[in-house]
């Protein structure tokens, strides 16, 4: 039994892993794409748009299809982050998986949302940034930049801890559990107000489209307020970041004192 538990732990963590990466990868490409379609009426004004779209049963059916796929996500991604549920996968002995499940099934169902998702061909702005080289520099250097720095803190933040890679591998070498016996109260604190970065850099991919269909506005919108609502960081958190900063800080001057006495 141990032996079929450890496989099926395994194939969680992989499985998870690989879907997450496949959705992650999906996901750059579906919000800091070029957007090239044609806009239908570009001419008309945001309100006429409104009361073509208003007229137009597909179109209220393409946004109200867009809007529930961006609600079910939310849903999933929090659903499944409750203590409760966690506590259901312990009982059943799937308690080092719990990190990868959440994981899979955020991850499948973003790839549901991006299967499924509609265009809706009505912006609020649209620019060409082929126009100038400067336009395409500007959009392709700052989403470039924002998703850097996603993917560089989900590095500081422990990567593997985060898939639940290293809750799984862990488990399998007999170790504890990594967030229980190997990092503090105060990580752990933050870890569950914020648990993965950067509220600033997705707000700024999600906003950022050179064209700001109508759809895309709804998911925007949705997601900025999931994100203002479910990060809650308070004062603790900060002091114990600027501690840890700090502290770093005073080792990285340390080691290079005594590099420059070595080489003295």
């Amino acid at each position: 039994m141990s032996a079929l538990q450890n496989l099926v732990l395994l194939l969680i963590g992989i499985t998870s892993f690989v879907f997450t990466f496949v959705s992650i990868g999906k996901l750059a490409w579906f919000l800091s794409a070029v957007y090239q379609t044609k806009v239908e009426n570009e001419n008309l004004s945001t309100g006429d748009q409104v009361k073509e779209i208003l007229s137009n049963k597909l179109v209220l059916n393409a946004l109200f299809v867009d809007a529930s796929l961006a609600i079910l996500f939310i849903f999933v991604h929090s659903f499944f982050r409750m203590d409760s549920v966690k506590g259901f996968w312990a009982k059943i002995g799937l308690k080092s998986a719990v990190r990868s499940i959440y994981c899979l099934v955020s991850a499948l169902s973003l790839l549901f949302l991006l299967k499924h998702w509609k265009i809706v061909p009505y912006s609020f702005w649209e620019f060409d940034i082929y126009t100038t080289n400067f336009r395409y520099w500007c959009f392709f250097l700052a989403h470039s930049l924002a998703w850097t720095i996603i993917y560089a803190g989900s590095l500081l933040m422990d990567l593997p801890e985060l898939l639940g890679i290293k809750q799984i591998v862990y488990h399998l070498q007999g170790l504890p559990h990594p967030c229980e016996y190997y990092k503090s109260e105060q990580l752990n604190t933050l870890y569950s107000h914020i648990r993965h970065p950067s509220f600033i850099c997705l707000t700024l991919i999600l906003w950022g489209a050179n064209c700001m269909t109508f759809d895309r506005f709804i998911l925007a919108s949705l997601w900025t307020l999931y994100m203002f609502l479910a990060w809650n960081p308070d004062s603790k958190d900060y002091e114990y970041q600027k501690i840890q900063l700090t502290r770093k800080k005073l080792e990285l001057n340390q080691q290079t004192t005594m590099q420059q006495r070595v080489y003295w």
